[in-house]
């Protein structure tokens, strides 16, 4: 069996394809029979540095004119792209329905198991709206239905669909008509094979006084966590509603967050509440914090959900897509809220400074399920097992 993972992103400890895919690369262990996409092809790394600077310009540019913005986008989704090297490989496990459907004329892959994972909490073409600052309705019914053919088209003909789970599936299932159909279908014809994340190992220590010497918190103070972007569909803005709540009624709470900040979203002005961007503190934060906030609108599969369990933490999380996996560990230490519900998310949060409060908070057993399920090393074994019997059933 010869495998190429078609990745065109850099591969780094990040979230998204490339942090997915970093991960299982250390988990398969240099395997000779699987390449990446990125080893073979050179000039994809090369480009990738240069282009760096070029998309901030570009980010700043496309902001400014949504006509450019649009016709840029279609231009991406449209163009077709070729790789040298792509012979004598059995299968070909893309990472976008994007990269699956720019590829669409290369002969050599036309010839080889199509694998296909999509990384997005939601359709991609609607992903993409956002990045490209743009709303459905900026776009004409010529150019919308390109713009959704590249996700219909990529799960269509993928012969087979990897999903971390079926409660990942949900956002796809819940948010387009057509791709519900298509992905009925192939649950049907037993084409979506289901393979849990993994993330390396990394330990980092219980700090005494963390907050107080890193960010001036007294001491005894409670504080809650959430790191990640600050947009609708990651439920930002309930964090912030939920947040307003709590430090309206409690002097001795504190919320740290950690993400890029984004001007669309109305964030919160409060001493106790300290919005830090982009950090490296990641880890820290939520090893140290005594409650993870995770209140996705609508997820996938988030990988920063798996870093909380390996960093012991208690989540509290909306119900909804990837999140609700998590249940059948019965864990006491993970906390559901309805999705979309900021009330439900501070009734919670009120119950657990309670208890803290009190000292009646049950021991912390996160990191067991970790152990036992999401290390890169048992992502990689369970990741060979699914290729090999995709392999051996064509």
């Amino acid at each position: 069996m010869k495998l190429l993972i078609y990745n065109t992103d850099i591969l780094k400890n990040t979230g998204g394809p490339s942090g997915y895919l970093y991960n299982l690369e250390k988990g398969l262990k240099n395997n000779k029979n699987i390449k990446f996409l990125m080893d073979i092809d050179k000039s994809l790394e090369i480009l990738k540095k240069r282009k760096k600077k070029w998309i901030q310009n570009f980010k700043i540019l496309i902001k400014k004119n949504k006509y450019l913005s649009k016709k840029i986008l279609i231009k991406n989704i449209q163009k077709k792209i070729y790789h040298e090297n792509l012979n004598n490989y059995d299968m070909i496990h893309f990472h976008s329905t994007l990269s699956f459907f720019n590829a669409r004329e290369n002969d050599a892959i036309k010839k080889t198991i199509k694998i296909l994972t999509s990384h997005s909490p939601q359709p991609l073409y609607e992903e993409l709206l956002e990045n490209y600052f743009l709303k459905e309705s900026d776009l004409n019914k010529k150019e919308l239905e390109i713009l959704k053919r590249m996700d219909y088209y990529s799960f269509e003909n993928a012969d087979y669909i990897i999903f971390p789970c079926l409660e990942a599936m949900e956002p796809y299932l819940k948010r387009d008509l057509k791709l519900k159909k298509i992905l009925n279908k192939k649950l049907e014809e037993k084409k979506i094979k289901f393979l849990l994340s993994g993330i390396e190992e990394k330990e980092i220590q219980d700090e005494e006084d963390y907050f107080f010497k890193k960010f001036k918190i007294p001491k005894e103070s409670i504080v809650f966590s959430y790191i990640g972007r600050h947009n609708k569909i990651k439920g930002y803005d309930i964090l912030v509603e939920a947040s307003r709540i709590i430090l309206n009624k409690y002097n001795n709470v504190y919320f740290i967050v950690g993400g890029k900040k984004n001007n669309k979203l109305e964030s919160l002005e409060h001493p106790n509440y300290l919005n830090l961007g982009w950090t490296k503190e990641g880890d820290n934060i939520i090893k140290n914090a005594d409650g993870f906030i995770l209140p996705n609108r609508e997820t996938y599969f988030d990988l920063v959900f798996l870093e909380a369990l390996r960093a012991n933490a208690r989540i509290i999380c909306s119900e909804t897509g990837g999140n609700k996996y998590f249940k059948r560990y019965k864990s006491e230490e993970i906390f559901y809220f309805k999705e979309n519900d900021p009330l439900e998310l501070t009734k919670i949060l009120e119950e657990l400074i309670k208890k803290m409060q009190e000292k009646k908070l049950a021991k912390k057993e996160n990191r067991k399920i970790y152990e036992e399920y999401f290390t890169n090393e048992i992502f990689g074994k369970n990741y060979l097992k699914i290729m090999e019997e995709i392999y051996e059933k064509n």
